[in-house]
C-alpha cells in the first residue's frame, strides 16, 4: 500500500443558482475502466461521475473532505 495522500485544492465558492464549469478531456490517456481498458466516449454519451472519499482516520486527522458527491454530463 502506497499510504494515505492528499491534495490541498483551492477552494471555489459556489454562489446559491450559480456554478462552475470544468473542462475534462474524457478521450485522454489516463481514463480507462477497472480493468485497464481504454475508454472512449463519443458525442451524445452520458457519463454519470460518482466520487466517493471514505471517512478513514488519516483523512479525520488531516481534515480532509470526506462523503460522496455525484454529477452527470452529456458528452458534447
Amino acid at each position: 500500500m502506497a499510504g494515505f495522500t492528499r491534495n490541498i485544492p483551492v477552494a471555489d465558492t459556489i454562489k446559491v443558482g450559480s456554478h462552475i464549469d470544468r473542462h475534462l478531456d474524457v478521450n485522454g490517456e489516463y481514463w480507462s475502466t477497472a480493468g485497464g481498458k481504454k475508454v472512449h466516449f463519443e458525442s451524445g454519451d452520458q457519463l454519470i461521475v460518482i466520487y466517493e472519499v471514505p471517512p478513514e482516520n488519516e483523512a479525520k486527522q488531516m481534515l480532509v473532505w470526506y462523503g460522496v458527491t455525484a454529477a452527470s454530463s452529456i458528452v458534447n
